[in-house]
């Protein structure tokens, strides 16, 4: 389970303790708050291991010179687990297996202030991915300039370069002109965004020169907050006439469920800039209104989804988390109007801390 490096250590104590990790990865200006954290739950100061640019340069020579430095015998370093050797992978015999056996957790705050552990089986991770993937008629160049410990960037960083090749950029922290001269300078194709990083660049001073900056861009996808259609109507304006901005929408709780795609509905001549999209494969969607499922277009109702890449509950909590039937309730309040979505509220409203959910 990731977590934010810069949390302090009151932070730390719940995540460790509700998680109970093995072992610790973590960069050098957080591994002293770390460190005391990892022994008040009596985890072993050479289990709390470091990740700095010397390793990563190290680990990426090892890949093509499997032979390792003495300086990186040092048990605190990522780079000593690669000395204990190799064994064969583990395989999951089946699907049932697959379907109950956690591959991941990660961290959602929702309504009650700390953060929940959800489960997501490797069923669940396959499913995620499997709705998002397509192949669209551009070069994938991605950049991702959102916490990576976050499901909605992890579902591009952590498998897509393995799985598809796909080469990819990180930012630590969005910063509006590197992240245009990034952009410009590694021909980016292909960025997520939230909310406030669109508003910044809708505001850009000409003396950055964003339209320029921009003009390699093909897909943006827009998630994590509510935004209006005139702030995305200004934002595609910026972009290549080739370039197709579009709302995303998803959960920790369940992935990617809605998405306009590329090319989208601006190079098809209909949809709505204010629309979170269309259902992605392997979703289904539904809205009730009181007792009663909601029929046809434009009747807001509560946003319940249905699918495989659902996660199976809150490690530690045994609620269960969706009806007989499958369904998930989101809490959001939404209609449907030609097949795409909108959200026009909530049930219960999600807790935010310093912008992160």
């Amino acid at each position: 389970m990731g977590s934010n490096p810069h949390s302090q250590e009151h932070e730390l104590d719940h995540v460790i303790g509700l998680t109970q990790p093995r072992w610790i990865i973590t960069e050098p200006h957080a591994y002293p708050t770390v460190l005391n954290v990892a022994d008040k739950h009596h985890l072993p100061a050479g289990h709390v291991l470091l990740l700095d640019d010397a390793t990563l340069a190290e680990m990426i020579r090892f890949v093509h010179t499997p032979s390792l430095t003495s300086r990186n015998t040092d048990n605190t370093s990522l780079l000593s687990l690669l000395s204990h050797g190799t064994s064969p992978p583990l395989l999951i015999p089946d699907k049932d297996r697959a379907a109950s056996t956690p591959a991941a957790l990660y961290s959602t705050s929702g309504t009650t202030g700390l953060p929940k552990a959800a489960v997501l089986t490797h069923t669940s991770l396959i499913a995620q991915h499997a709705s998002i993937t397509y192949c669209p008629s551009y070069r994938v160049t991605r950049l991702m300039s959102l916490p990576i410990f976050h499901l909605f960037s992890s579902l591009w960083t952590h498998l897509f370069p393995l799985r598809y090749g796909h080469p990819l950029y990180i930012l630590r922290e969005f910063q509006l002109p590197l992240f245009l001269s990034t952009v410009h300078r590694h021909q980016i194709s292909e960025t997520y965004l939230v909310p406030a990083m669109v508003h910044m660049l809708n505001q850009a001073p000409d003396s950055l020169e964003p339209k320029s900056k921009l003009t390699s861009l093909r897909y943006i996808g827009v998630a994590g907050a509510p935004i209006d259609r005139a702030s995305m109507t200004t934002f595609q304006e910026l972009l290549h006439p080739d370039a197709c901005a579009g709302q995303v929408w998803g959960m920790t709780e369940c992935g990617v469920v809605f998405q306009h795609r590329y090319p989208s509905h601006r190079r098809a001549g209909q949809g709505d800039l204010g629309s979170i999209g269309p259902v992605t494969p392997g979703w289904e969607a539904k809205l009730v209104s009181g007792a009663s499922r909601v029929e046809g277009d434009e009747v807001s109702g509560q946003l319940y989804v249905r699918g495989a890449g659902l996660f199976t509950g809150y490690l530690g909590r045994n609620e269960a988390m969706v009806d007989d039937e499958g369904w998930f309730d989101t809490g959001d309040v939404a209609y449907v109007k030609n097949g795409e979505y909108f959200i026009v509220g909530r049930t219960k409203e999600l807790i935010k801390v310093r912008g992160w959910v």
